[in-house]
């Protein structure tokens, strides 16, 4: 009601009413009646596809796969002529999410494919787009071990971070070393938004590979010790680690900055 008082657009106004349902109260059920409300009386494209990617996270999070699908594949076809690129890219995107989460393989790595071709440089989604086809390149050889993965991320969407972590342990054992410190890197994620700050260090430490997520992994423990610790010492002392072992790190930059 104050926005709407404060001369806002009463639909933008309802969106922000959703919104704050959805993200700060987190009542899925008052947020999507707010949205189907939005869906019934709006005369605007870009409030429907932002109503129906929200309405598609609500059902997501609740466990409802391919309803999300269909709603938003309906709104895609249904908008297609009329919505520009950039919103046609978000609808895709979403698309996208759904299936990384079913953990269908092929047609996630087809869809991705033709995001990326079809993605600007400067699309703020571009690297998350990258870093998911590095992914699952991880995977190609272990479709199965890739839907597990996939059912892990689909966990951590729903909030059941306690059922992902037992999920993730098997990964961590994994033969392909890629594959475990991803999981490795993810587990320590998961740690870090808890508060858990000593355990994501002992996982880091056990840690001894080169992969990405080993880099990384210094990274993070290095800033915990940094912006949470205080502890600068510790922290220059990591900082130049990492650019000892990763001379060529794209956090190069940043490092020395900070140092």
């Amino acid at each position: 009601n104050i926005l709407i008082e404060n001369n806002l657009q009463p639909e933008i106004a309802q969106l922000k009413k959703a919104e704050l349902q959805f993200n700060i109260y987190n009542d899925l059920d008052s947020a999507y009646k707010i949205l189907n409300r939005l869906d019934k009386n709006s005369s605007k494209i870009d409030i429907e596809i932002r109503t129906s990617i929200m309405k598609s996270d609500i059902l997501i999070i609740k466990g409802y796969l391919d309803s999300a699908l269909n709603l938003i594949n309906h709104n895609h076809y249904k908008f297609e002529n009329y919505l520009n690129n950039k919103k046609i890219f978000d609808t895709n995107y979403k698309n996208l999410e759904i299936f990384l989460y079913k953990g269908n393989y092929n047609i996630l790595a087809d869809e991705l494919d033709s995001l990326i071709n079809n993605c600007n440089l400067d699309d703020r989604n571009y690297n998350d787009l990258l870093e998911l086809k590095m992914i699952t390149l991880f995977f190609k050889d272990d479709v199965e071990l890739f839907k597990k993965y996939a059912r892990i991320l689909y966990k951590l969407k729903m909030n059941k971070s306690f059922e992902a972590i037992l999920d993730l342990i098997d990964l961590v054992n994994s033969e392909n070393i890629l594959i475990s410190e991803l999981a490795q890197f993810q587990y320590a994620l998961i740690e870090f938004q808890k508060g858990n700050i000593d355990n994501v260090q002992k996982i880091i430490s056990e840690m001894d590979s080169k992969t990405v997520y080993y880099e990384i992994s210094l990274i993070l423990n290095a800033e915990i010790e940094d912006y949470i610790n205080k502890n600068y010492d510790g922290a220059i002392k990591l900082y130049e680690i990492i650019i000892d072992k990763f001379p060529d790190t794209i956090f190069k930059e940043d490092i020395i900055k900070r140092l």
